[in-house]
């Protein structure tokens, strides 16, 4: 017979059992409300105070040393101030990724540099707010623009221009460049900027061109300018002439505009010149560059050694040249510890018409000219002639300087001339890409035209960076230890193996 019999040790267990699970259950909601109460307070702090960790795996967040190094020049300057205007409220710019990875960016900078500040307006609410700050500049500003300005000058961004894309949409953003952009806002603000003409009349590559925006960004005023109608700006200091169709007007035409660009270059200034494999023969104008010491060969030029997989030698890695002429150029980059290759394509090669005994010189009415490579192909480049003909195997110039030194009022003057075998050169996706070397080269460039500081070294940072930067012939190599190599060098320990256990 089974009886239940009372055990007052056993219910005194129950009730304290019940107790310490309460409390426990209760300490630990107490402890939970408690983490949420101090997360949500700390929170609205660092939204307040700009309290933040950059944790991204490429420092997204984290200002990039030489544009650090580039700004120091302003630091502490009284008169100087350069104001951020995002056109949301800042309660709305943190719900936009986009914004607010920029902002985020923005930010950092104005916590490192007393003469950046940022500012917040509602131009849906307030439109007539931004009429003090957009006196010089006909853009219209978004809710999503960035307007940077000095209390003189403004410059307006668009959120896509802090970021790199391969199409140009939203969808196809793969790394941002909001240190460059904001250096350059700096720099074009901080002084007078020189200008930069682009050709137009001849059907040259202008609108909306990556090496345009590149010039924007080294801080100079870019206009257009038709050279049958108008004269060269005395402010300027270089022109470009990218990819035209058609000649120059010269000799006795109506107007002869290879007289002006022979003036411009008779001072302190600087030629860009870009003729690719598909421009028709331009004789007056190939005529003048031919007494700067460069002929534009009739050829495309392939390399199936140097150039990138897949491309069947179209497009090439080139090398730089060992010219003193050229180093200003390229010694920065040769010289680094990580040196980028530079890309071409489409290209057509250089030859250089100075006589080569003492680094290609030739003197004209008391100025003394040298030309000299800057960039060269492999010695297993082919240049294929375009009418017909044999192809010419050997180093084939792509990129070349003209320097032109002249005694004027007892002041040493040089002026330049950059001529490049391809059009494609400053392609968004060369310029624009982590791993070449194109950008820099084009900013070392105009560095030494303008004797005026520009955003160098500063690289776009790639969310997730898998280009590779090997040439075909690299390619090949690998290709052949992966699958013959290492095969036999594993068939070769079997068989040593084996043998050691036939006769153990």
């Amino acid at each position: 017979m089974n009886m239940n019999k009372f055990d007052p040790m056993k219910d005194i267990q129950k009730k304290r059992r019940f107790k310490y699970g309460a409390f426990a259950v209760t300490l630990t909601a107490a402890v939970i409300a408690l983490v949420v109460v101090i997360n949500a307070i700390f929170t609205a702090l660092c939204v307040k105070n700009g309290w933040f960790i950059d944790m991204t795996e490429r420092d997204l967040y984290t200002p990039d040393p030489n544009a650090m190094e580039l700004l120091e020049q302003y630091r502490g300057s009284e008169e100087f101030n350069v104001e951020f205007i995002f056109c949301m409220p800042e309660d709305k710019l943190i719900k936009s990724e986009l914004c607010n990875m920029v902002h985020n960016i923005v930010k950092r900078y104005d916590e490192e540099y007393d003469f950046i500040s940022v500012r917040y307006v509602d131009i849906n609410q307030n439109p007539q707010i931004l009429d003090d700050y957009l006196l010089t500049t006909s853009a219209t500003p978004k809710q999503t623009s960035v307007i940077v300005n000095n209390g003189v000058n403004a410059i307006v961004y668009s959120i896509n221009s802090f970021f790199v894309s391969s199409d140009g949409t939203t969808d196809s953003i793969y790394a941002i460049n909001a240190d460059q952009k904001i250096v350059s806002a700096v720099m074009r603000l901080s002084g007078e900027n020189p200008v930069a003409h682009f050709v137009t009349g001849h059907g040259e590559s202008v609108d909306n061109t990556a090496l345009r925006v590149l010039f924007e960004d080294a801080g100079y005023q870019v206009k257009e300018i038709d050279l049958t109608e108008k004269d060269i700006d005395p402010d300027a200091k270089v022109v470009v002439i990218n990819n035209p169709k058609t000649d120059f007007w010269g000799g006795n035409q109506a107007v002869n505009e290879i007289k002006k660009l022979d003036s411009f270059l008779d001072g302190s200034a600087a030629l860009m010149v870009f003729l690719d494999e598909t421009a028709d023969e331009l004789p007056i104008l190939e005529d003048f560059l031919s007494d700067w010491g460069v002929k534009f060969e009739r050829q495309s030029v392939r390399d199936t050694s140097s150039g990138v997989p897949g491309t069947d030698g179209q497009v090439i890695y080139a090398k730089y040249s060992d010219s003193s002429i050229a180093s200003p150029i390229t010694s920065s980059l040769k010289d680094s510890s990580r040196p980028l290759k530079p890309v071409i394509t489409n290209c057509r090669p250089i030859t250089l018409l100075y006589d080569d005994t003492v680094g290609k010189y030739f003197s004209n009415n008391g100025a003394t000219r040298y030309a000299t490579s800057v960039l060269v192909t492999s010695s297993n480049a082919v240049g294929r002639p375009l009418e017909g003909g044999e192809p010419v195997k050997g180093v084939k110039n792509v990129l070349t300087l003209t320097v032109q030194d002249k005694m004027k009022d007892n002041v040493k003057q040089q002026s330049f001339l950059l001529a490049g075998g391809t059009n494609a050169f400053s392609d968004s996706q060369y310029i624009n890409g982590s791993s070449y070397a194109n950008k820099d080269i084009l900013y070392n460039a105009m560095k030494i035209f303008s004797k005026k500081e520009v955003p160098v070294g500063i690289t776009a940072k790639v969310f997730s960076d898998d280009t590779l930067t090997i040439t075909a012939e690299e390619a090949n190599r690998w290709t052949a230890i992966c699958t013959v190599l290492l095969p036999a060098i594993v068939a070769g320990v079997g068989i040593f193996v084996y043998a050691r256990r036939r006769y153990l």
